[in-house]
């Protein structure tokens, strides 16, 4: 990889990114300023960003299931209505004319 940047690597720190107990993929950051080695400090920082792209990703799945539950419950509810629709109205309206 380094000959594809034209870098040296001189050190690197890499979290996952977790839903749940499984690791869906990581955040890796590399060469910090000043020749200076990542700190624990660092780590915890790496950990948040992970932990806040896992809490958007949860948040976003939430959000897509909601939805689709809800097109599903709207379905059902035209469903019903076209029933509604074709088994009592119409005949209704067919017998007053």
């Amino acid at each position: 990889m380094d000959q594809k940047l034209h870098t040296v690597t001189r050190n690197v720190l890499v979290a996952p990114i977790k839903l749940g107990n499984n690791a869906i993929g990581c955040l890796e950051v590399a060469n910090k300023k000043k020749v200076q080695d990542f700190t624990s400090n660092d780590i915890g920082i790496l950990k948040a960003v992970c932990d806040q792209i896992s809490n958007g990703l949860i948040a976003h799945e939430m959000k897509y299931n909601i939805k689709k539950e809800s097109d599903e419950e709207l379905r059902y509810i035209k469903g019903l209505m076209n029933q509604s629709l074709n088994q009592f109205l119409i005949p209704m309206i067919s017998e007053i004319n």
